[in-house]
């Protein structure tokens, strides 16, 4: 939408390498022909211009088409280091040091009905998240949606919503063990509900939260389901892009259920999904039946770059040679199972000005 017309105002994807041609991308708007969503799978080694197409992608949705979006940053690639949150006007929320001033146990509904969705949505993401660290019986998921319900019991009794320190209270021993770092530190404090982070631009830092990645993976799943249970109560909107879902190192939450309903059902609301990963099987069928933009940048491992050829174009045998080869910031991008085109990507540390963008100032 731009801040004129109200329209989806297409952002720039790259350039044609040979003619110079500008390509934009019309996932909605008024150019859209070919796609029908603005779901993307984006594939490439590290240091070859994935975050930092990203970066110029989001500031050009966020500036120019009144676009929100969040970001799930496992590495700190979107932090004030890099420059990025004064660059695309967003809030660097550092989960471990400073933690982020939403909660996740509260909603915009407090009838029976709403809770008993937040209760099973919780429960089951804390299952997600801790399945590839250690299975979850049922006696332990049992348990979990008793504390829950209690939790918010407990806030009903005081007359507020109950944060995760109050869940933290009805938490045995053995659950303490799956989440209580989560619980127990305070990653989301209390405030307004975390979905409502879908009105704003925001980081959300996870590279700093210490121990094995469960608490990390737990805490993005926190943040996916806030979303997911947002989204699902608005009202469609037509043709446009209302908010982007990021998540870098995506193969970390890509098995949610919360990533796979938003990457099925998302379109009618506004929302686009972006998934970044090093290699394209990282990335379940589900996400690459629905993304119906596919941005490959250099994957020098010749194994990977075959993977990567197979989804793009398998009856094509040098595709894999030139995805080995591809300089930074080059990628093959495929719209709607189309033949993947060769550009040279818009990145932020160089094409900004050109785009009339601020200076990415680290």
């Amino acid at each position: 939408m731009s801040a004129e017309t109200g329209e989806f105002s297409a952002p720039l994807l790259g350039w044609d390498p040979a003619t110079g041609e500008e390509v934009r991308w019309h996932p909605a708007g008024p150019g859209q022909d070919v796609l029908q969503n603005g779901h993307v799978e984006i594939w490439g080694s590290s240091g070859m211009g994935k975050t930092q197409f990203v970066m110029i992608l989001l500031a050009q949705l966020s500036r120019r088409g009144g676009s929100r979006y969040g970001i799930a940053d496992f590495k700190n690639d979107y932090s004030g280091d890099t420059g990025f949150p004064a660059y695309a006007g967003a809030e660097f929320l550092d989960l471990w040091s400073t933690g982020a001033s939403y909660n996740p146990l509260a909603l915009d509904d407090d009838g029976d009905r709403a809770v008993d969705t937040a209760v099973i949505e919780l429960r089951d993401t804390v299952e997600e998240a801790t399945s590839a660290f250690g299975r979850m019986g049922r006696r332990q998921k049992a348990k979990l949606e008793e504390a829950l319900r209690e939790a918010y019991a407990a806030g009903r009794r005081e007359g507020r919503w109950p944060t995760l320190r109050t869940l933290d209270d009805q938490l045995d021993a053995d659950l303490a063990g799956v989440m209580g770092d989560l619980t127990r530190h305070e990653l989301f404090r209390s405030g307004e509900p975390l979905g409502n982070v879908i009105d704003h631009n925001v980081v959300f830092g996870l590279s700093k939260i210490p121990g094995n990645g469960q608490t990390t993976v737990l805490a993005a799943g926190f943040i996916l389901s806030a979303l997911l249970l947002k989204i699902q109560d608005m009202p469609p909107v037509p043709n446009t892009i209302r908010y982007v879902a990021v998540v870098d190192e995506a193969h970390r939450v890509a098995s949610f259920q919360a990533i796979r309903t938003m990457i099925r059902e998302g379109r009618s609301k506004g929302l686009a999904v972006v998934l970044a990963t090093q290699q394209p099987l990282d990335l379940p069928d589900i996400v690459a039946a629905n993304a119906q933009t596919k941005i490959c940048f250099g994957l020098p491992d010749a194994t990977v770059a075959t993977m990567a050829a197979r989804k793009l174009e398998p009856e094509n045998p040098r595709l894999s040679e030139q995805i080995r080869t591809l300089g930074v910031g080059e990628a093959f991008v495929s719209l709607r199972g189309g033949a993947p085109r060769l550009l040279r990507m818009a990145q932020a540390y160089r094409d900004s000005r050109t785009l009339d963008l601020p200076d990415l100032v680290r």
